[in-house]
């Protein structure tokens, strides 16, 4: 566990998401501090968090408070965007993120962490990129990721705001096909691979909060780089996958799984290069790729043993 001494305030937007609500309870085991919790629908939030350290509120909420009692923070940390395909929601992503900017910029906030994606990677390159690999997003949420951090840059660069941009590898929670490959094997259906060879690179969400954790302690002193990789630096293909969870699932859960597989012809290769975040933040990840396949066999084995 990180353990920084001192009061420190934090803001986090994006506070409902996955990584956000991990992170703050990370942040809270780690140091004395109270988190600005910023979302959408702060309401909804107050359940979670009832807690006098943690306050929940909108963007324009925290604006006025920053206004009225002249705050100062120790670091905010951007988790808010929108994990959408629509150009739409993008774009609003993209507007948010310019409000928060502006708030950064207003001298209250000594550093700002900007959450991008490895998407930003695109394909043209062989993994495991590293940050000196040049960005060639593909898609739309891709190219979002890349304008935000082009946009922090171009915000902060003349400020004494420090900050960075984290690309961040796919949250193994998140994992649509993986959590597939488990819900089938625990409902005796057939896990379908199709292909197979594409290579993949999960991180648990546990080791991502403790990564920016720390991140967000030590960012007002010391000298940021504008892009870290944040990742297990561990890649696996969609066919071991498949092999480790029904692996998992006999030998944890003494269960069978079968695996179909189908000939598919496509091209997937994911992964980066952690070497500069570990080497920089003295940190290496935690969770394998069986820690992340057992946490999703547990969530999924409680939620059925839930009361309807």
């Amino acid at each position: 566990m990180i353990i920084v001494k001192g009061m420190k305030n934090y803001i986090v937007t994006g506070a409902s998401g996955l990584i956000a609500s991990e992170l703050i309870c990370q942040l809270q085991n780690s140091c004395q501090c109270t988190i600005y919790a910023v979302s959408s629908d702060p309401h909804k939030l107050l359940g979670r968090y009832a807690n006098n350290n943690v306050i929940c509120l909108s963007l324009d909420e925290l604006k006025k408070r920053i206004e009225q009692e002249r705050l100062h923070f120790h670091a905010l940390i951007h988790c808010a965007f929108a994990r959408s395909k629509s150009g739409r929601d993008i774009a609003s992503s993209l507007d948010y993120l310019e409000s928060v900017l502006g708030v950064v910029k207003s001298g209250c906030i000594s550093a700002f962490i900007n959450i991008s994606s490895q998407s930003v990677y695109g394909q043209s390159e062989p993994p495991l990129w590293s940050e000196s690999t040049p960005a060639d997003p593909d898609y739309l949420y891709a190219m979002g990721k890349y304008a935000s951090e082009a946009m922090t840059n171009a915000a902060l660069s003349d400020t004494n705001v420090r900050y960075t941009n984290i690309r961040l590898s796919s949250v193994s929670e998140n994992a649509r096909f993986l959590a597939v490959f488990v819900r089938n094997a625990l409902k005796n259906i057939p896990i379908k691979v199709m292909g197979g060879t594409q290579s993949c690179s999960f991180i648990d969400v546990r080791d991502v909060a403790e990564a920016l954790t720390l991140v967000a302690t030590l960012a007002d002193s010391m000298a940021l780089r504008k892009v870290y990789n944040l990742s297990t630096g561990v890649t696996r293909t969609i066919a071991e996958l498949a092999e480790d969870v029904r692996r998992i699932y006999k030998t944890k859960y003494n269960g069978n799984a079968v695996i179909i597989n189908e000939e598919f012809d496509v091209k997937l290769e994911v992964g980066m290069d952690n070497t500069l975040f570990c080497n920089t933040f003295n940190w290496a990840p935690r969770y394998g790729y069986d820690d992340m396949i057992e946490a999703l066999f547990d969530h999924y084995i409680k939620k059925q043993q839930l009361p309807n």
